[in-house]
């Protein structure tokens, strides 16, 4: 995706079933659609740039052309479909387009070479970054303010991340995730900060466990590497930003649950761990049942609370709520089992807590709603069922 010059977004993204190539851009008011291409397969991991007029420029790859680089721009008046490099250029290996001086710069993988295509007015010229030790996947590229440009990508063969940089005269290339025994470290997006310094958003695969998200940068002097969620399986399909204070913003997925995730580096404290959801341990199918919790934030930020009802569902991020306000929810369950019900809480900067102690809720074969025992046990033992 792109904004133009209004801030309205311009998409470019393939239909899997009819098999074209489409572009999307929404014009103020309403969504326009334009299928590109439909005499040929136009597949890929796209990117999308617009030029100086506004007109749209498109990477992917020509599937039914023997996996050729191909570069589908439209003039003002119509489209075109120029083919670039030669096959071999893969599924995951289109990285991105930009403009520069109005002319137009791609950076992509071509089997186990990383390439940097360029057109100068002219011609298009092609020059090889990296000859690496396998296939290049998820190559992601950006210009920084001296039109110098940095990429990071992976290697499937040697399962390591690159990261490469031109300085003006030559490509430096240097290994900044390698693998080790037991992990893998998918770089797939890049960004620079107003120092013109890389930031890159990985996942690392832990074998027979699954992918955490992590963030790297460079400092001016070496790389730094933090994991940023390593809660369940997640990580991947990531995009990064930087903002005006040079904070990383990375959204990125959780495969646990379907969700789009958002993380967001600030010199924010966290929330504390919610206390362990209040209510009753005992009910009947199809009954509402309220659910009590809350958690503090030490900065006095507004929180947000989502619940995971062990029946497969959540609630979404409910709130805001103030710092230590009590938050009540309700939740019905559709079949007799036991569920453990947790809940987490994030502030409004996207700094999430760890899942609370669950509540271990029971819907039993036969349920018999006693007044007056709630009534003694409440009185007695009053956390014995909230």
């Amino acid at each position: 995706m792109v904004l133009d010059s209004s801030d309205h977004p311009h998409i470019a993204y393939h239909d899997f079933i009819k098999k074209c190539l489409k572009y999307a851009y929404y014009d103020g008011s309403k969504w326009n659609i334009e299928t590109v291409g439909t005499d040929t397969k136009l597949f890929g991991h796209l990117s999308i740039t617009l030029d100086e007029n506004e007109n749209p420029h498109i990477a992917c790859v020509g599937y039914d052309d023997n996996n050729t680089l191909k570069h589908v721009y439209y003039d003002g008046n119509k489209w075109h479909i120029e083919t670039v490099d030669g096959g071999n250029v893969g599924w995951f290996s289109i990285g991105s387009i930009f403009v520069d001086n109005g002319n137009i710069h791609i950076i992509y993988g071509n089997g186990n070479e990383l390439k940097h295509a360029y057109y100068d007015g002219n011609k298009w010229n092609i020059e090889t970054i990296d000859d690496a030790e396998g296939e290049i996947c998820y190559p992601a590229a950006v210009i920084d303010s001296e039109k110098h440009i940095h990429a990071c990508y992976f290697v499937y063969g040697s399962n390591d991340s690159k990261y490469a940089f031109y300085d003006g005269e030559s490509w430096n290339v240097e290994t900044f995730l390698p693998h080790t025994a037991t992990e893998m470290f998918i770089a797939g997006t890049i960004a620079v900060d107003s120092n013109d310094l890389p930031h890159v958003a990985f996942n690392r695969y832990v074998k027979n466990e699954g992918n955490d998200q992590g963030y790297a940068y460079y400092d001016g002097s070496k790389w730094n590497v933090e994991l940023i969620d390593t809660e369940g399986n997640v990580g991947g399909c990531w995009s990064i930003a930087i903002d005006a204070n040079d904070n990383p913003v990375i959204s990125y997925f959780n495969w646990d649950f379907g969700d789009l995730k958002c993380a967001r580096k600030t010199e924010n404290n966290p929330p504390s761990k919610p206390l362990q959801p209040r209510g009753f341990k005992m009910g009947k199918v199809g009954w509402n049942f309220t659910y009590k919790t809350s958690a503090t934030d030490a900065d006095g930020d507004e929180l947000y609370y989502m619940f995971d009802w062990g029946d497969g569902s959540i609630s979404g991020w409910l709130g805001p709520y103030k710092s230590g306000e009590t938050v009540k929810v309700k939740h019905a369950w559709k079949e007799k089992s036991t569920y453990m019900v947790r809940v987490k809480a994030k502030d409004i900067h996207y700094s999430e807590t760890p899942w609370s102690d669950p509540l271990p809720v029971t819907m039993p074969k036969t349920f018999s709603y006693n007044i007056i025992r709630w009534l003694i046990e409440l009185i007695l033992c009053p956390f014995s069922l909230f």
